[in-house]
């Protein structure tokens, strides 16, 4: 089992780093749309070879660590990441997310027409959902702050909300 781990290790992290890289360049000039599914799930899976190829080069990638280019690749791989998470924020969130997270900033009496329910009513639901501080007049994010629930609960109450009155 250990040769044909190591008869492996070193091929299957290349052909699969191979179909990463070339599907991610796909993915980022905006085409080729059915490649992030082979993208995503191929990265996955090129987590376990990458383990085996680490794991027979142990030795001489630890060598590596002794030097500086090592060092300085490391610290420049990441500098590289900070400007990505400094302007993450709403805008890197799916547009659906953008969305509810919007319709949470509005209050019972607001969202009512777009539910085609009467605030009362939406009053009501979250009030039995556990939501006892719910006002007509109170947006929905002071809502769920007060009970201590999240969003997504906040979501699926007024889900089930429009549900009964279809």
């Amino acid at each position: 089992m250990k040769d044909l781990l190591y008869k492996y290790a070193t091929p299957l992290t290349t052909g699969l780093f191979i179909i990463s890289l070339i599907s991610g360049v796909f993915l980022f000039v905006k085409i080729g749309g059915p490649l992030k599914g082979i993208h995503e799930w191929l990265s996955m899976v090129l987590i376990l070879p990458f383990v085996l190829h680490l794991w027979r080069n142990w030795r001489p990638f630890t060598a590596y660590f002794r030097r500086k280019p090592m060092m300085i690749a490391i610290a420049i791989s990441v500098a590289l990441t900070i400007p990505f998470f400094l302007a993450s924020g709403s805008r890197s969130l799916p547009p659906y997310v953008q969305f509810s997270r919007a319709m949470l900033k509005g209050t019972p009496a607001e969202l009512a027409p777009v539910l085609d329910v009467p605030a009362a009513e939406i009053v009501a639901s979250l009030v039995a959902a556990g939501y006892a501080g719910a006002q007509e007049n109170k947006s929905f994010e002071v809502i769920a702050s007060e009970a201590a629930k999240d969003n997504n609960a906040m979501i699926a109450t007024l889900a089930a909300v429009r549900s009964k009155a279809n």
